[in-house]
């Protein structure tokens, strides 16, 4: 099993990386979150391998506790690896643990291939777990983040029709033009980036 990758990046896509290690290009599965935060040349993933009849395909994390959420997600009922892939670009892992804590469902539905029942099932599934940060983190402890900022970006252009691909990378686009970061001002930047 590949638990670790470190090498050059040969192509970045939104959802996947390949990766050069010592002349032989891994195709990777990332989060959205994990390809946009990648800026350089090189990068070095924690890797979770699911080996199928018919394939073997990689998933990459920046961090070993997003693999280890990943595989936790992946464990639960009816969530399979895109969706377990969704909900990692759609939230960061702190912000996850506080809508576990919180029992906030809304923070998942909308997530593609996540309804309601999904959420829910997530929730009661996880609050049972001795998972890390629930113990410690509370929406008290936080203002609101860059993260969520772009979540509720991504999420308004998706209401609109956009992919959450397309949406995504135009916000992080809009991200880099704007000095002031609220969902109106990135919306607005990204709608004008999308239309060109």
């Amino acid at each position: 099993m590949i638990a670790r990758l470190k090498g050059k990046v040969l192509e970045k896509n939104p959802t996947s990386l390949v990766i050069d290690v010592n002349g032989v290009g891994y195709l990777v599965s990332v989060p959205i979150t994990t390809s946009s935060a990648i800026k350089g040349e090189e990068t070095d993933l924690f890797v979770h391998t699911e080996v199928r009849t018919d394939s073997i395909q990689l998933f990459g994390f920046l961090r070993k506790e997003e693999r280890e959420l990943f595989c936790t997600l992946r464990n639960i009922h009816g969530i399979g690896p895109q969706t377990a892939l969704a909900i990692l670009s759609s939230m960061s892992y702190e912000d996850f643990f506080i809508a576990i804590k919180e029992q906030n469902a809304k923070r998942f539905i909308g997530i593609p291939k996540v309804g309601k029942k999904t959420a829910e099932r997530i929730l009661l599934e996880l609050k049972e777990k001795d998972l890390p940060f629930v113990a410690t983190v509370s929406s008290e402890e936080r203002s609101p983040s860059e993260r969520d900022t772009i979540y509720e970006a991504v999420c308004a252009l998706e209401s609109l029709g956009y992919k959450t691909n397309e949406a995504l990378n135009a916000v992080n686009q809009a991200k880099n033009q704007e000095t002031v970061l609220n969902v109106e001002n990135l919306v607005k930047i990204a709608l004008q980036i999308l239309s060109h």
